[in-house]
């Protein structure tokens, strides 16, 4: 069998992926001969890298699987960075693989500072990728393949996801292997450990609440958090706003979800985050579009409660926290509701009657314009197309879009 063999029985075998997108070149000959020789992988080719990679990240939103990319040398993977950047920035797990010179051609073997091209149409790509991916290598022995391409998808998916890179030299991808080869084995438990003391602050927070807003993040998906969440929210009557990324966690003709937060969203969503007195955000960022630009009066008489499996995003010098929780969304909120149990809560009903009022109140899209006689009104039609690029129809869709139930949406960075 040969590496560019395995990787394509790899792709469908080990990771349920049936579809790789790719564009063709000298570099990745013999990992295409791979794929289209795969019996039951579907190759897709687009006519430009950066469609491809963002094809496949949205593959991998879509299917909450892995998107999967074979790409190139030189500008074959110069194309892909907008793509991985977008993967990179919204933590969506990609693989991708890219093609290279032969390892005696390759600038980054031949021990000479500051070559800048060895081989044709070679690229060091890796130090140039390495800021925007979890995990990035340049296989140089063959009997590695299976072990880097298992190490590659487990960081991907650990913690909070993103792309991870490999690249595989020309005569690598046609060596010869055989069917034992060495496995990568992860260490058992990577989630951050959850304090008992946190849970049980979070909960007095809850307790002594009168107004609590959740903010909910894509983590929640990520995590597999769903139904938990929704349980979660149905079981206390708690009113949900949501970010960018965090729009499809639940319906929104539930009664408990008010709106889009943040500059781009909508005035309910604000309005609640704005006078609420307790905001706990679940598997989000908190970047500024979703806090505006005007930090300390984010959520003036609130307190803050962040919860995210990553605590980098939460280092920046914007709001005031009063606890953060680094944890798996999932494995939080099955602790919160097991910690509740012998806890009574306040009756938020009167809060999310006046959140629903907000919502009543401020429509994005007002009757008026959808009987327009002078054309088609933007926000109106957003509902009924959903198909995003980037510019004033993704901040429409985003402020009008309704969706109709928790299937993965799609947005462009």
């Amino acid at each position: 069998m040969r590496v560019a063999d395995f990787v394509a029985n790899f792709i469908y075998e080990e990771l349920n992926v049936q579809h790789v997108f790719t564009v063709t070149g000298a570099g990745i000959m013999h990992l295409t001969d791979g794929l289209i020789s795969h019996k039951k992988l579907k190759t897709i080719c687009p006519h430009h890298e950066q469609t491809a990679s963002m094809a496949l990240e949205a593959y991998s939103r879509a299917t909450e699987n892995f998107g999967v990319g074979i790409f190139t040398t030189g500008p074959g993977c110069t194309n892909t960075i907008t793509g991985l950047a977008g993967a990179w920035q919204d933590s969506v797990p990609c693989l991708f693989i890219s093609g290279q010179v032969k390892k005696s051609e390759a600038s980054a073997n031949s021990g000479i500072k500051n070559l800048r091209q060895f081989g044709v149409q070679e690229l060091d790509i890796i130090p140039i990728i390495k800021s925007i991916t979890k995990y990035a290598v340049t296989i140089n022995r063959p009997e590695k393949i299976r072990y880097e391409l298992e190490k590659a998808v487990h960081i991907a998916k650990t913690g909070r996801p993103g792309p991870v890179w490999i690249e595989i030299p020309m005569d690598v991808q046609s060596a010869k292997i055989n069917d034992e080869l060495e496995q990568y084995i992860p260490e058992k438990n990577t989630k951050p450990a959850i304090n008992k003391k946190d849970i049980e602050h979070l909960s007095t927070l809850l307790k002594n609440s009168q107004r609590p807003v959740i903010i909910a993040g894509q983590g929640i998906r990520i995590a597999g958090a769903i139904e938990c969440f929704n349980e979660f929210v149905e079981k206390y009557g708690i009113p949900v706003v949501t970010p960018y990324l965090g729009i499809d966690v639940m319906k929104h003709n539930d009664k408990h979800y008010i709106g889009k937060s943040g500059v781009k969203g909508d005035r309910p969503a604000n309005f609640a985050m704005q006078n609420s007195d307790l905001v706990i955000s679940i598997g989000s960022s908190l970047h500024v579009t979703v806090i505006g630009y005007n930090y300390l009066q984010f959520a003036r008489e609130a307190k803050k409660i962040i919860i995210d499996i990553d605590d980098t995003s939460h280092q920046k010098k914007t709001i005031k926290k009063d606890l953060f929780i680094q944890a798996d969304a999932k494995d939080l909120l099955e602790k919160l509701l097991e910690n509740l149990k012998n806890i009574k809560l306040n009756n938020y009903s009167n809060w999310l009657e006046k959140c629903n009022s907000w919502k009543k109140k401020y429509k994005v899209c007002l009757p008026e314009y959808k009987n327009s006689t002078i054309g088609i009104n933007s926000y109106f039609l957003i509902d009924s197309v959903c198909k995003h690029s980037c510019g004033w129809h993704v901040l429409c869709s985003f402020t009008s879009n309704s969706i109709k139930s928790r299937k993965p949406t799609v947005y462009p960075i």
